[in-house]
């Protein structure tokens, strides 16, 4: 791509979105074969798949007034494969590190907020458990329990803002909610972490009638 761009070549932004998807797919697989999920013959398609999104002749499949396959059935088989794996076993694209200790300082964050805020027991201390549970599931690299926690997390806070009667309590709630999500999206990056938040956000809209 940078030879591409220092010999004043044009690619398109469907060939450039195409070249970081393929970027994301190795990162992908490599993650995936250590954690014993495939072999290494899952990689055996990335050249064909180099090939199709670079090919000169036939761009996209699109040929001159005919329809020409851009890699063969069995690498678009195996693609798909592939695929239906990282939506099974989860995304693996954790953030660099300077990024995850963003994200736990985040929650340091949370955890100050919560003691200083006079909640009973009970309610400190399932807060608490959960938000031991995201750092567990970021220092373990495991992207489900991960997700899931932050949506338990943010979906607690909804529910707590939703039955609470005092109204500088509501606002508090939403406070840290706020404070938590926006910590994680910018700590995180468009990775993982927006992703999570944004489906979380969604949660609190359904649960809060927001």
């Amino acid at each position: 791509m940078e030879a591409a761009k220092k010999a004043g070549t044009n690619y398109s932004d469907q060939t450039v979105a195409a070249m970081r998807a393929l970027a994301n797919l190795v990162s992908e697989l490599d993650d995936l074969q250590a954690r014993g999920m495939i072999d290494v013959n899952a990689r055996h398609g990335i050249p064909d798949w180099v090939k199709a999104v670079l090919s000169e002749d036939f761009p996209w499949g699109a040929g001159v007034n005919r329809t020409t396959p851009a890699i063969s059935e069995a690498s678009l088989a195996n693609l798909r494969t592939i695929g239906h794996l990282i939506e099974v076993y989860g995304s693996t694209q954790f953030p660099r590190s300077e990024a995850l200790d963003g994200v736990i300082a985040a929650i340091g964050d949370a955890r100050s907020h919560i003691e200083g805020a006079g909640l009973a027991d009970s309610t400190k201390h399932y807060l608490f458990s959960v938000l031991a549970r995201i750092e567990e599931a970021l220092t373990s690299r495991r992207p489900r329990d991960y997700v899931a926690a932050v949506n338990e997390f943010v979906g607690a806070t909804a529910v707590a803002e939703a039955a609470e009667s005092d109204p500088e309590r509501k606002v508090w709630w939403v406070g840290l909610r706020d404070t938590f999500v926006d910590s994680f999206a910018k700590a995180g990056g468009q990775s993982l972490w927006a992703g999570t938040v944004l489906v979380a956000g969604g949660a609190v809209k359904a649960i809060t009638g927001g």
